[in-house]
């Protein structure tokens, strides 16, 4: 949506330029300033409100990610080396390792109509994968703090 807003503002202000320019506006100086700001304030708004390339995605805490893989059809998503997935990791797992360069590749075997959950040992990581999974249309949440942080039961 702030995409979508921030491309119409820049049209329409492309638009009062150009019109401004041939003198279309030249009696109404006025509305053209007054169209201007409004039109400045929707950009902002954006740019404030997330528009750009990069992915969106939903840092929470413990109780919070416990809750979002409690639902069904969440797939959960361990990106840390196999290593450490190995030493313990939450039930149901899977290890999509984000330093690997298969990383992407893995992330297109997931169902994108259904929500990705991802944590890493202290949340850095995750973070970065969070980032890369929802730039290409995955809705994510990510365990702030990572599996640190992470009180529930943990498989080996």
């Amino acid at each position: 949506m702030a995409d979508f807003l921030w491309e119409v503002c820049l049209f329409l202000w492309i638009i009062v330029e150009v019109l401004h320019e041939i003198c279309i506006f030249e009696k109404f100086n006025s509305d053209v300033m007054t169209l201007k700001i409004f039109m400045t304030m929707c950009g902002v708004l954006g740019v404030l409100y997330g528009c750009g390339p990069s992915g969106k995605f939903k840092s929470v805490d413990t109780v919070t990610f416990g809750a979002e893989i409690s639902k069904p059809g969440v797939q959960v998503v361990d990106v840390r080396t196999l290593d450490e997935y190995n030493q313990g990791h939450i039930p149901g797992a899977v290890n999509m390792d984000v330093t690997s360069p298969e990383f992407d590749s893995l992330v297109q075997t997931l169902d994108k109509e259904r929500k990705v959950a991802l944590y890493c040992r202290s949340g850095r990581r995750s973070k970065i994968a969070a980032e890369r999974v929802a730039s290409v249309g995955f809705r994510v949440v990510e365990l702030e703090g990572g599996i640190l942080s992470w009180r529930g039961t943990l498989e080996r």
